[in-house]
């Protein structure tokens, strides 16, 4: 897996929160569509964090058994924790790892399960080295008439209208070299990459979360989810590598800019959508 930060302080924690609370809206009409009539479902949730996300999602009476796969440890280990229902099982695992098939097969074993009827994928093909290889393993883990959800985001087609275009073109041009941000572009080459590893009926449930003008608190809650930890990630970098001018420069233009740039996203007037594309498919 790419390098990717895992930070645990509050507001990381707060900002997770958001993201969770925001996506949630965007998926619901989704998981009404795959729950609608179904009983006994097996789920895949990789890149599950701390388990919240997860038992939120998939507590349904539709979902009979779901495996949830984190590589942090110390996530993992949070999930386990907090979850009180035999329906849930969390393990640590690298999905990148060569024997990454077999432990999966393993799990599945030790849960009854023989495919899975939805796998669920949330911002994590973006930090893998090569996603297509996972891609093309979970194709055979999938039940014949199985659903991946995909979630991914694709800066390409994000905006911010009509004030402060060159800090927010700025800011995701520092994010696109961010090692810990993946392929920010990643939602753009999902339908191509998806049909190449087998996958067919591809469907896009939304391509954006976006606020319109008066969405004052719509538009912080985008500024917490997609643009708050960048400076973090610098922080970071810096203390990783404090000779490196890039990292210099990326600090201290945050410094003078994130907090215009936040009142560019959230004042009266200003139309922000952020990439982010959600999409379900089938075995083909």
């Amino acid at each position: 897996m790419l390098t990717q930060a895992v930070f645990q302080q509050a507001h990381e924690l707060d900002r997770l929160a958001v993201q969770g609370r925001l996506l949630l809206s965007c998926e619901e009409p989704i998981f009404q569509h795959i729950f609608a009539n179904r009983t006994g479902l097996r789920v895949l949730d990789i890149g599950c964090n701390n388990g919240q996300k997860t038992i939120q999602r998939f507590s349904h009476n539709a979902v009979a058994r779901v495996i949830g796969l984190e590589f942090n440890e110390e996530l993992a280990r949070q999930a386990r924790a907090c979850c009180n229902s035999d329906k849930f099982s969390f393990y640590q695992c690298d999905v990148e790892a060569e024997d990454f098939s077999e432990r999966l097969t393993q799990y599945m074993q030790e849960n009854a399960i023989a495919k899975f009827d939805v796998v669920y994928l949330s911002f994590l093909l973006m930090h893998l080295k090569r996603p297509e290889k996972l891609l093309r393993l979970l194709h055979g883990f999938l039940a014949e008439d199985g659903v991946l959800v995909v979630i991914e985001a694709n800066d390409s087609a994000s905006f911010l209208e009509p004030a402060g275009r060159a800090r927010f073109d700025k800011f995701l041009e520092i994010l696109r070299q961010d090692p810990y941000s993946g392929n920010r572009e990643m939602g753009k080459e999902l339908t191509n990459m998806l049909r190449t590893c087998g996958f067919g009926d591809i469907r896009f449930w939304n391509e954006a979360l976006a606020a319109s003008a008066q969405e004052r608190e719509m538009k912080q809650d985008i500024f917490t989810m997609f643009f708050s930890y960048l400076a973090e990630d610098v922080q970071l970098l810096r203390q990783q590598d404090p000779k490196d001018a890039r990292y210099l420069e990326w600090e201290a233009w945050l410094e003078e800019n994130l907090q215009p740039l936040y009142e560019d996203i959230v004042r009266d007037g200003s139309v922000i959508s952020m990439g982010m594309g959600i999409l379900t498919c089938g075995r083909g």
